[in-house]
């Protein structure tokens, strides 16, 4: 059995279209889905800052905090294949332990918490446990699954194992890496653990 150390949004949860979404609802934006996509197209940044509408991190920040108060959280699709990926490891023993940094704002902790874990069970993802950390190499993993450049990086310095969940904002980065739950299954599946 191997401890896989899952990250949320950016991994198994597309957060970036849903984020662009609510920021669309909150400018009052009449956008097709194409002029949507010019708009707010896949970030380059971990801050979002090539969408035109989000000049710096403080700005990613309110937006992302009014968000939360209306419900990302629970708005947030799956990328294709997670939930099979996951459920199929989780039915071959290995243990599925969400690790996710979702506090930016203290007062949302309970909106976070409560928002997460229905998602998690709405969408059928097996997690064995869940914890909220901004610090996730204290947090055990066999193996970490991240897209955070900043995650990725302390990874590397701990030495700990870790796959690369790929967007534009990480590629600068070395290490293992995925763009798909299909590939993150055979990587993951053939994990060797030592007990």
């Amino acid at each position: 059995m191997a401890i896989f150390g899952l990250d949320c949004d950016g991994t198994i949860a597309t957060y970036s279209r849903s984020y662009a979404n609510h920021i669309i609802r909150q400018l009052g934006l009449k956008l097709t889905p194409e002029e949507a996509l010019l708009r707010f197209p896949d970030p380059d940044t971990y801050s979002f800052t090539n969408w035109q509408d989000i000049v710096d991190f403080n700005t990613f920040k309110q937006y992302h905090v009014d968000a939360v108060n209306h419900g990302i959280y629970r708005e947030l699709e799956l990328f294709t294949g997670a939930a099979e990926a996951l459920n199929a490891l989780s039915d071959e023993g290995h243990h599925i332990r969400v690790i996710t940094s979702r506090f930016v704002k203290g007062g949302q902790h309970q909106i976070v918490v409560s928002d997460t874990a229905w998602w998690l069970d709405d969408k059928k993802i097996p997690y064995k446990d869940i914890i909220f950390t901004a610090r996730k190499t204290d947090i055990f993993a066999d193996v970490y699954i991240d897209d955070s450049p900043e995650n990725i990086l302390t990874f590397q310095k701990a030495g700990r194992p870790y796959i690369i969940f790929d967007a534009l904002y990480n590629r600068h980065l070395e290490g293992p890496r995925v763009d798909n739950w299909e590939d993150a299954y055979k990587l993951l599946a053939a994990y060797p653990v030592t007990v």
